[in-house]
């Protein structure tokens, strides 16, 4: 038997007062006026015995959400200094955790256990940097990302080129990247951005990324920066969502920075 059943009140609204008492510690008389303020007449004595008879059984429900849940995460990293000019970066991060299952994969509804599970993400990244000469400098990166939860494994990768040419007062950054991996194997690409700002941007799903920096410092004191972004989501027909929601598959960025030294 339902322990709502034979309520003057409908489950949801004693539901709501004894969710906003337990979570939020609001009085008797506030949760009194709040329901009023909705059209529903209730006395603060009423809210009482809810929340006597209802909260302690509500609370033991959800032991299972507030067990604290245990896991770890590493990172390794090696730096070969191939010659003057070439560098290499290896790096290697793991992370193993507890999260909640999602109600559409557990296999029991009323079996607590099961509604916590370990998954393991793996991610590897390759830096190769390059000075072909004063004034050009090459970056190579490689990405890849594995994530197994529930016996699911889905991978995902990235791979970014940029080139830097400099000149005495100003400099050129650009730089084109292509990735496909899904949320679960968001990757985090090397970018160079602004002064006093370091970007680095997540992506996911599929698609390919360009920028252009440009700083030009036309005195010792004066410095402007501009910077252009799009993003291109080859499979997507909006991106974002909410307020920042994009309609259609492209993402432009424009900033620009003007600095002054004293």
């Amino acid at each position: 038997m339902s322990i709502f059943k034979r309520r003057h009140f409908k489950y949801d609204i004693i539901i709501w007062a004894v969710r906003w008492y337990c979570k939020y510690g609001i009085s008797y008389h506030d949760l009194e006026e709040m329901l009023s303020e909705r059209g529903i007449q209730v006395d603060h004595c009423t809210i009482y015995r809810w929340v006597q008879f209802y909260a302690p059984k509500i609370l033991d429900k959800l032991k299972w959400y507030w067990k604290p849940t245990r896991g770890y995460s590493w990172l390794t990293k090696a730096t070969y200094q191939v010659n003057r000019t070439n560098l290499v970066i290896f790096q290697y991060r793991e992370v193993r955790k507890d999260k909640n299952v999602p109600k559409d994969k557990l296999l029991y509804q009323k079996d607590a256990e099961n509604k916590v599970a370990t998954y393991n993400n793996r991610k590897y990244k390759t830096q190769f940097k390059q000075q072909l000469n004063k004034f050009i400098d090459l970056h190579s990166e490689i990405q890849a990302s594995t994530y197994n939860f529930l016996k699911e494994l889905t991978w995902g990768y990235g791979i970014a080129q940029s080139i830097t040419y400099k000149l005495k007062r100003a400099s050129f950054t650009g730089q084109i990247a292509w990735f496909d991996t899904d949320s679960d194997n968001r990757l985090y690409l090397h970018e160079k951005s602004s002064l006093h700002s370091k970007a680095i941007p997540s992506v996911n799903k599929k698609g390919i990324k360009y920028y252009m920096l440009v700083t030009y410092k036309p005195t010792p004191n004066w410095r402007i920066e501009a910077k252009y972004s799009i993003t291109w989501h080859l499979e997507e027909t909006s991106i974002g969502s909410g307020q920042e929601e994009i309609d259609g598959n492209t993402k432009n960025t424009v900033s620009l920075q003007l600095i002054y030294r004293f």
